[in-house]
């Protein structure tokens, strides 16, 4: 059925592909003096001027750092004041509104004294003291965010690396947790990444899971729709096998078919960066691996997205070698197949983590990425060759960013007066509105995973991704 409506769907699906080529600017030094070994990174809106700003935790300097977004004064991001923390070896960090006050908090995990904690937007440009989520864990590392229980708040998952656990925290909406529930717990496993999406479309966020220790990749089925309360079962096959060291996981839509895959990045060994699609949507499927062909090695990172806005996902894939190339992208041949690597970024130290957003607000995605050895952030934007749309069709369009967190908004030619419908990928109508002038479309309500916006007064039809 699933396949059906998919299908339908695609009947009417159409993108206004721009021929653009992937080229970026030469990388841009945001600081060369964070706290000692920067470890991870993410992206968001921290002071309500709808630009990304950026969040960077140290694994040694035991800091948490801000940087806001000044690309269109200094044409760089602006160092803010530290938040002030009592974490030691951070290597988890986050960002969402965990009190329901319209602003994004910060979230973080110690490993060196096994907190897991967040920091209140105070609405003026800083955040609050530390409020803790949980202190008794024991070596917490990646978070993700999401609404685990379906209710309107955003629950918090945690990798907790010594404890062979990943564990969530229902979230009260005024940004008080519960105490520890287990979505895992596998003996000597060394639960290391997670991320979370809606993988079955039945309405639940579900869990993917990287195993260090065991080298595994494990699928675990949120049963929320299905029985009225939180648990998860693993798929009944295992998705991946005999990696080296897994440091990235995640889903997305890899191959373009509209279905959600899982990707790792290896960086172990040789490394690799391998991504896997299903042959059913049911917890018996099992999983065929694609590796991805790049001159890299030692595999940090894997991220997929749109770069040159053809409507077909890219894959950006980063190194944790200290020397060679650090950044390259495979740009999607819209079959399933990518071209051969662009370099993107070279000279870094070993980078462990990137975050990909529209920092420049101008319709494309751009990159940053943390140099671990010294200590260092990095942007480079997107000089995406085709900015504008076809002059010359009254009609086209473009939808960005893609993917998106919060936001999504469409370029036309025309004034663009238009209902909208919003599709999940079993192709049930998550919302009906009409385009407002400022041609913005809030999704951050929406759970994370693939879903189909339809322009009902154009017979036009887009996918993107929540995250």
């Amino acid at each position: 059925m699933k396949h059906t409506l998919l299908a339908c769907l695609l009947l009417v699906f159409s993108i206004a592909e721009l021929s653009a080529q992937i080229t970026f600017q030469s990388k841009t030094n945001i600081t060369t003096a964070t706290g000692v070994n920067p470890y991870v990174m993410t992206s968001g809106n921290l002071n309500s001027d709808d630009l990304k700003d950026i969040v960077v935790v140290t694994r040694t300097g035991n800091t948490i750092e801000w940087y806001k977004n000044d690309l269109n004064n200094s044409g760089n991001f602006i160092k803010q004041t530290n938040i002030t923390t009592t974490l030691t070896t951070i290597i988890g960090v986050n960002i969402a509104d965990l009190n329901n006050d319209g602003f994004n908090d910060i979230i973080a995990s110690g490993g060196g004294n096994n907190k897991l904690a967040w920091y209140p937007n105070n609405q003026s440009g800083g955040f609050g003291g530390e409020r803790i989520i949980s202190g008794v864990l024991t070596g917490p590392g990646h978070i993700v965010t999401g609404k685990i229980d379906a209710n309107s708040s955003i629950d918090v998952a945690v990798a907790d690396y010594g404890a062979n656990s990943v564990l969530w925290f229902a979230n009260d909406g005024s940004g008080t947790f519960s105490s520890a529930n287990t979505v895992v717990n596998v003996p000597n496993s060394g639960p290391l990444d997670l991320d979370m999406a809606d993988f079955d479309g039945d309405g639940d966020l579900d869990v993917v899971v990287a195993y260090n220790i065991l080298g595994t990749v494990e699928l675990y089925d949120n049963k929320l729709i299905q029985t009225g309360s939180v648990s998860f079962t693993k798929y009944d096959n295992t998705v991946s096998t005999g990696s080296d060291y897994i440091f990235d996981v995640s889903f997305a839509d890899v191959n373009d078919d509209d279905i959600l895959d899982i990707i790792k990045a290896d960086v172990g060994g040789a490394g690799d960066a391998t991504y896997y699609t299903t042959s059913s949507n049911t917890t018996s499927t099992t999983f065929n691996g694609t590796a991805l062909t790049t001159s890299l090695t030692r595999i940090a990172t894997a991220t997929v997205a749109d770069f040159n806005n053809d409507g077909y996902n890219d894959v950006l894939i980063t190194s944790a070698q200290t020397t060679g190339a650090d950044a390259v992208i495979l740009e999607s041949n819209n079959d399933g197949t990518f071209k051969p690597e662009t370099i993107i970024a070279d000279g870094l130290k070993q980078v462990y983590s990137v975050t990909v957003a529209d920092f420049g607000n101008d319709g494309d995605q751009d990159i940053a990425m943390l140099s671990y050895q010294d200590s260092s952030i990095y942007f480079s934007l997107n000089n995406l060759i085709a900015l504008g749309l076809d002059d010359a069709n009254p009609n086209a369009f473009k939808l960005y960013p893609n993917p998106t967190a919060n936001e999504l908004t469409l370029q036309s030619n025309n004034n663009l007066v238009s209902d909208y419908t919003i599709f999940n990928n079993l192709g049930q109508k998550i919302i009906s509105s009409a385009l407002d002038v400022s041609k913005k479309i809030n999704v951050s309500s929406l759970e994370a995973g693939l879903y189909f916006l339809k322009l009902n007064n154009y017979a036009e039809t887009f996918k993107f991704i929540k995250e």
